[in-house]
């Protein structure tokens, strides 16, 4: 055959080869779905053989590419067991048995090449849909170029066998976090089962008698799907097999993908004694900008400031700083030209941190790398490490760690304390670590600090204080930290260093958001000082300290929203009592009672009270309450939120909106007497359930000092309506509407028909009785007219009223 007949035969070959594809695919806008289940020998398509042109004829030769290479590999569904890369021709992924047909994206390095999978041709970047097996599914990837090279890659899928998912009843517990893009987030997982117990804690002879907690009663957490936009960490591992077993549901790390923004998501579920619950999914909402809670003032502009990133390359000095004690040319030895501490370059870091009293000025960038296998070390002189960053509003010092990832540098204390002196300063993406049984705190920090992606890790196991305190100057920011295990407690109970994880005093201007608290010897937060001031605890994931999650002691403007708290119970010690309330706002000195109180838009759970409030003008809405409980050998009846005594003339708080299911007792107001305006709300809430074993199956006791200036209107109670209102006598419904002005609007024995509590769904059905039931409650008023912002949301950030009419409960329909 002539070299122009070849010529024209591979060009007709190569025009089938389109056609076939483009027939096979045509362009309908929709994927393309195909049964992968069995392997296949390879695609049955004829594969040109590249030849040369007629060259008497056709002095310029074809140039046919020859790339056959895979540029980008994607899955709906789990994640490669390593990163996608060209050269890379053979991938495993694992997924759960739910995953019975997932959606793949191909991308081809040369868009005029051809692909086809397990024998089936399939366009280039259109997603197309994979129908799995049970076990083991191998995908083969044929790549065919237009000069006929061929590449081939596979992919083998491994799903998960079936198992009986919802088995048990315990829950999953669903979660929402906000993350700022391409920047991390500490995850942490809750659930709930029926084999937890409310047993008091009593040291005796050595002898423990405790009850069984959340993680006790979990036999094992698993996660069932991984995030589609991002990579999600067990501790300083990546997730790639599913189901994943977790090492511990405190130690989650989400990373969305670079510029990502949008929504992203993935689910777990756990196993008890009874076997697997229903799979909880956790939201992750990726922003470009941090949004904040509705309640909540504005952050400083010091937060909003661009993090620089580290040069490149470059081996002169400047005055920002380079410290890495994992790169081969590190050293502290001044060269010619450098200063007598040396800062470090790109290509010649430092090899330890500067010594204690460095002066950072104003615009400097302390980068600082490495891991955890080489920690960095805090110097002694005498007995604490000074740090001076001295920043200015236009230019403030920056320590950066790593805010991206789950291997932080690590600085870990020896013994000694570090002091920040500082003033317009960022620090981010560090591990602080303590390792001794010494006072180790931070602390003596000036204004406008703000600290972001960092851990605290168990910093002080002193008798007394707090793991982390800034409490000099104002306006501070503490955004995802991880704040965990400050203070001593001893297996015995003989012994209880009730140290704080953050203390906050005397500061105006104070944000705690989107971070992590647990496991502390005493509060997670405690908040004191005539001059604290405006102070935003929001939208944090607080659980199982032996004090409480917020303790409130002064002064005033508090705002506690959109938390989520579980896990405290009461603790006694040989000399003491402490624990089992998530939120205290306590009178710490008569003539400084907390004023202006915001506990809204909150879950609370599996604690023994929710609140204890002795504050004058509180506003407690859009709460959750769900499985308060009392310890089950304790004599004294619990209620979900008590109100207490307080040294003003007045007294005002609300208790309104909120919903109250598997409560040992609802309100309980044993304050004595304040002279002047007396005035307590409790109204638009729905009651639930109460828990079996109670000892005061009551829904409001009520001292005789206050019974004439409370109102109960708009509730809806799921259980026969009691009070103890102002004695010792129970009156039911009719006999309080008798004897009260109060409860005309009120609905008794009425079921509110939550969606689905086997999954902490408390909103209404649509039938539901308490829709349009409710009245506007002056919570929300009274709150916009000290603020000047909205607060009228609902549990589920949705705006009251929805549809023009008002629902009770914390949830609007």
């Amino acid at each position: 055959m002539s070299n122009k007949l070849k010529g024209l035969f591979l060009r007709l070959v190569l025009l089938l080869v389109w056609l076939v594809v483009s027939a096979c695919h045509p362009d309908d806008g929709n994927y393309k779905t195909i049964d992968l289940g069995k392997e296949s020998s390879g695609p049955q398509q004829p594969q040109p053989t590249p030849t040369q042109p007629d060259d008497t004829k056709d002095p310029t030769p074809v140039a046919l590419n020859a790339d056959a290479t895979i540029s980008a590999l994607t899955l709906s569904s789990g994640v490669l067991d390593s990163e996608f890369s060209p050269d890379i021709t053979q991938y495993t992924a694992n997924l759960a048995h739910t995953d019975g047909i997932i959606t793949l994206s191909v991308s081809l390095t040369d868009p005029s090449a051809r692909l086809w999978v397990n024998g089936t041709p399939i366009d280039n970047e259109r997603p197309f849909e994979v129908s799995l097996i049970t076990g083991s599914t191998l995908l083969q990837f044929f790549v065919f170029a237009e000069d006929g090279s061929q590449q081939e890659y596979s992919l083998t899928i491994n799903r998960a066998s079936d198992e009986t998912i919802g088995s048990s009843t315990a829950i999953a517990i669903p979660m929402t976090y906000h993350v700022i893009k391409n920047r991390q987030k500490f995850i942490g997982l809750s659930a709930y089962s029926d084999s937890i117990t409310y047993q008091k804690t009593v040291s005796l002879d050595g002898k423990i008698e405790a009850g069984i907690r959340y993680n006790d009663a979990v036999s094992q957490w698993l996660i069932q799907d991984t995030p589609v936009y991002g990579t999600l960490y067990d501790g300083y591992e990546r997730i790639s097999s599913l189901p994943h077993t977790v090492s511990d549901p405190d130690e989650l790390l989400y990373v969305p993908n670079k510029n990502f923004t949008g929504s992203d998501a993935f689910t777990f579920y756990v196993r008890d004694e009874f076997g697997a619950s229903r799979v909880g999914k956790i939201s992750l909402i990726v922003e470009s900008e941090l949004s904040l809670p509705k309640g909540i003032a504005d952050l400083p502009e010091i937060f909003f400031t661009p993090t620089p990133a580290p040069a490149i390359s470059g081996d002169t000095e400047t005055k920002d700083w380079y410290i890495d004690n994992t790169h081969p040319n590190a050293t502290n030895q001044t060269r010619q030209g450098e200063s007598n501490v040396r800062h470090g370059t790109p290509e010649t870091p430092r090899l330890d941190l500067p010594p204690t009293n460095t002066v950072y000025q104003a615009g400097a960038a302390v980068f600082i790398a490495g891991n955890s296998d080489k920690p960095y070390t805090l110097r002694n002189s005498p007995s604490w490490d000074r740090w001076v960053l001295s920043g200015t509003a236009q230019n403030p010092v920056y320590i950066i760690g790593l805010n991206d990832g789950p291997d932080k540098p690590v600085i870990e204390h020896n013994g000694t304390e570090l002091r920040l002196e500082a003033e317009y300063a960022i620090i981010e993406g560090l591990h602080f670590k303590g390792t001794v049984k010494q006072k180790r705190e931070l602390n003596y920090a000036n204004g406008n600090l703000v600290m972001r992606h960092c851990i605290v890790d168990g910093l002080s196991l002193a008798t007394n204080g707090a793991a982390l305190s800034l409490n000099v100057g104002n306006v501070k920011v503490l955004y995802d930290m991880h704040i965990k295990n400050a203070g001593l407690t001893r297996p015995d109970l003989a012994v209880n260093y009730a140290v704080q994880g953050l203390e906050i005093f005397d500061v105006d201007g104070y944000w705690v958001l989107d971070s992590l608290l647990h496991h502390h010897a005493g509060d997670a937060i405690q908040i004191n000082g005539e001059f604290s001031a405006n102070l935003s605890i929001a939208r944090n994931k607080i659980h199982s300290n032996n004090g409480s999650a917020l303790n409130f002691k002064r002064r005033r403007d508090l705002f506690f929203i959109e938390n989520d708290v579980w896990d405290h119970r009461v603790i006694r010690y040989d000399s003491s009592e402490s624990g089992g309330t998530a939120v205290r706002i306590t009178q710490d000195t008569l003539e400084q009672t907390p004023n202006y109180s915001t506990i809204a838009r909150n879950r609370i759970w599996d604690v023994n009270t929710a609140i204890i409030h002795q504050g004058q003008f509180s506003w407690t809405t859009d709460n959750l309450f769900w499985h308060i409980h009392h310890n089950e050998n304790s004599a004294t009846p619990k209620y979900a939120i008590e109100i207490g005594d307080n040294a003003e003339p007045n007294y005002q708080d609300r208790i309104t909106n909120n919903t109250f299911q598997n409560i040992d007792g609802g309100i309980w107001l044993w304050a004595t007497d304040n002279p002047d305006i007396k005035e307590h709300v409790y109204s638009g809430n729905i009651f639930g359930n109460f828990n079996q074993d109670s000892l005061e199956k009551i829904h409001f006791k009520i001292s005789a000092d206050h019974v004439a200036q409370t109102i109960t209107e708009n509730n809806l109670y799921m259980t026969p309506f009691a009070t103890l209102w102002g004695s010792y006598n129970v009156w039911d419904m009719d006999t309080y509407r008798t004897n009260t002005e109060n409860a005309t609007a009120s609905l008794d024995n009425s079921d509110p028909l939550f969606v689905d509590e086997s999954r902490f769904d408390f909103r209404l059905q649509a039938s539901s009785p308490a829709i349009g039931a409710n009245v506007e409650q002056a919570t929300y008023q009274e709150f916009t007219e000290r603020y000047n912002r909205p607060l009228n949301y609902d549990l589920n950030l949705t705006a009251r009223p929805a549809n023009d009419s008002w629902d009770i409960g914390a949830y609007e329909q």
